[in-house]
């Protein structure tokens, strides 16, 4: 915060899909009069400390198809494009089409016991979680 209010934030959380490996998926804004100052970056590198503390190994977040910016930093920082998805709710206010984008945070030698992880390098990280959980939904 700043004289000015919140100029920014972050919201993370640890999901659960019964069937599927945890993951952390957030939330990032930054007011447009704050953007590119680097309040992006280093929020989102608190959201994936936050993640790697709770050995989480994938993170995502939904970015609006129009929003070139923040889909830029996303892919500058190593997160890819998993899927498209529309969104529900008040369209006059809110995108209609989002995309999901993530990247593993944590690696590991070893699938976790009862995965079915096939270790591969050019694995997406939609791939990568239909990998690990066999639920083509995760996302």
């Amino acid at each position: 915060m700043t004289g000015h209010g919140i100029v920014g934030y972050v919201d993370i959380r640890q999901v659960r899909e019964e069937g599927a490996e945890e993951f952390a998926s957030f939330d990032l804004a930054i007011r447009k009069q704050y953007w590119g100052n680097g309040l992006g970056s280093r929020l989102l590198a608190l959201a994936e400390q936050w993640a790697e503390e709770r050995k989480l190994r994938f993170i995502i977040i939904s970015v609006a198809t129009q929003n070139d910016r923040a889909r830029a930093l996303y892919a500058r920082l190593g997160y890819s494009i998993c899927d498209t998805v529309r969104t529900e709710g008040n369209t006059e206010v809110a995108a209609t089409e989002a995309y999901i984008m993530g990247r593993m945070i944590m690696k590991t030698d070893r699938p976790r016991p009862g995965s079915i992880l096939e270790v591969r390098s050019s694995v997406t990280p939609l791939e990568h979680s239909r990998l690990l959980t066999g639920c083509p939904q995760l996302c």
